[in-house]
């Protein structure tokens, strides 16, 4: 005859500050004898357990939108577990891997979800939402050329790519 029994349900735990605990599981098979109730003992078997530190995914860093025009973004700190990977499921988004730092004016527009997820054994995931705004453009339109004094003239400003009310400034040969 053979049978099969699991140990339903239990927690690893580490009891100390180390990356992985080992112990050893002996297990003794039994069997009852119906008619006299007395236990047959197997032979036991013994295997080892190990128990790996729980990871921890968690960064701070990133603001919600950046600009276009921005070059490089400042790395993100690392507040749980290091080492790990820092990824976009877009190739839209300039992303360094290593250190999660971004280079928006290399990105295409966009809402983008970057994730970090550790390397170890017990991997966990955690993630940010970064939008990267449009680089904003500028059109003038009016008269280039207008008489002194003239108070009809006017120079029209239209922005795009941003969102409104937009805010120019100017200068007249380079005074502002």
């Amino acid at each position: 005859n053979s049978g099969s029994d699991s140990i339903s349900s239990f927690k690893g735990l580490i009891s100390s500050n180390v990356a992985t605990e080992v112990g050893l599981i002996s297990v003794t098979p039994k069997f009852t004898i119906q008619e006299t109730g007395e236990q047959c003992k197997g032979v036991p078997t013994t295997f080892k357990l190990t128990v790996n530190k729980q990871e921890i995914a968690s960064f701070t860093g990133y603001q919600s939108e950046y600009c276009g025009s921005e070059s490089i973004i400042p790395a993100p700190t690392i507040t749980g577990t290091k080492g790990g990977i820092f990824a976009v499921k877009s190739k839209n988004l300039a992303i360094n891997a290593a250190t999660g730092q971004l280079f928006p004016s290399s990105s295409k527009p966009g809402e983008y979800y970057v994730t970090y997820t550790t390397s170890g054994q017990c991997s966990r995931v955690d993630s940010a939402k970064v939008i990267i705004r449009p680089q904003l453009q500028a059109t003038i339109s009016g008269g280039d050329t207008i008489c002194e004094g003239d108070l009809n003239a006017k120079i029209v400003f239209k922005g795009k790519n941003g969102l409104p009310p937009y805010v120019f400034t100017y200068k007249v040969n380079n005074v502002s």
